[in-house]
């Protein structure tokens, strides 16, 4: 499970991965300030990089890193 801070208007969160060889792919939304990637593999070890993109009336409020 991985935690990130709320920002104000932020109603919905997207959630992003990135591993070593490959780009930015979205894997879940969340309206909560925590996430649990459900499409890694059990048992398997790998380095992922995360991006939180938070929404608020249609509009990007915050994105971390930025693009």
């Amino acid at each position: 499970m991985a935690k990130f801070e709320k920002v104000e208007g932020g109603d919905v969160y997207r959630v992003y991965r990135k591993v070593k060889s490959g780009g930015w792919k979205y894997i879940d939304s969340t309206k909560s300030s925590y996430f649990t990637d459900k499409t890694a593999k059990s048992g398997k070890t790998f380095r992922a990089y995360f991006r939180i993109t938070g929404i608020g009336n249609g509009r990007i409020k915050y994105r971390n890193p930025p693009a």
